[in-house]
């Protein structure tokens, strides 16, 4: 099922901005703390079709207001880039890393408006740093196509062993029929999504009104690393991104 709809903002302006990013920073407050001063955060702005200085000002304003002192350092990404999708490339970097990615659909008028945050440490920070709390860990992505995707689902249950314990699917631009042959070739490698006690399968489509065809990817991953935090089970993202089928699990710490 699809509903016909699109979500929108009104009175969108820089009151509206500071108060959207000071309720980021608010939230991020303790993590940041714990991570201490002396890491710069790399701020990427997801949807900005080119440097946009007037965004970053807004966003130091908000966060000059918590008193926070991390460097920033920005970077923009269009719905275009190459490399918009490629979390591989944050996983890989062998530096100790910060990562805010901001993801700004809120102007849009062809897809429902939105504005998701998500603060990612890379292993070898969050490996430097024994007293930060991991909140949930995000896998490295698997991209295959329709052809493909048994023999891509066989692969993520041979290589990440978390696959084997996903409890909920979180989906965009997938159909039933797709959800329904993806859970069967989940039932081929046991694993069950049971509807028993609460919705194991969402589908952001429904909830949010017609999807960002380049964006809703991070606003999936910022929903399910808080669903893997607050119930403590392994989530599964499933989208797709420019005529590719994208997974991602996305499981709790101790899991």
């Amino acid at each position: 099922m699809f509903f016909n709809y699109l979500f929108s903002f009104n009175d969108i302006n820089d009151q509206f901005y500071i108060e959207s990013y000071e309720w980021v920073f608010s939230n991020l407050y303790d993590t940041l703390h714990q991570i201490g001063d002396n890491y710069k955060i790399t701020v990427l702005l997801q949807g900005l079709s080119e440097s946009n200085d007037e965004q970053s000002i807004l966003i130091r304003r908000a966060y000059k207001l918590l008193e926070c002192n991390h460097s920033l350092e920005f970077h923009y990404q269009s719905n275009f880039d190459a490399d918009l999708y490629d979390i591989n490339r944050l996983i890989d970097n062998e530096q100790p890393s910060l990562y805010l990615i901001i993801t700004d659909n809120v102007q849009s008028t062809d897809s429902s408006a939105f504005m998701s945050a998500l603060l990612l440490a890379n292993e070898p920070l969050y490996t430097k740093i024994p007293s930060l709390r991991v909140k949930s860990y995000i896998l490295r992505p698997m991209k295959t196509n329709w052809d493909e995707l048994p023999k891509a689902i066989s692969q993520m249950h041979e290589i990440q062993p978390a696959f084997s314990h996903i409890k909920t699917l979180w989906c965009s631009q997938f159909n039933e029929k797709a959800v329904t042959d993806l859970k069967i070739l989940f039932f081929e490698y046991g694993i069950t999504l049971s509807e028993m006690d609460y919705p194991a399968t969402f589908s952001l489509d429904n909830y949010f009104g017609y999807p960002n065809k380049a964006l809703s990817y991070w606003l999936l991953l910022a929903l399910t690393t808080q669903a893997a935090t607050k119930l403590h089970q392994t989530q599964l993202v499933a989208t797709t991104v420019l005529d590719k089928i994208l997974f991602n699990v996305i499981s709790p710490p101790n899991s």
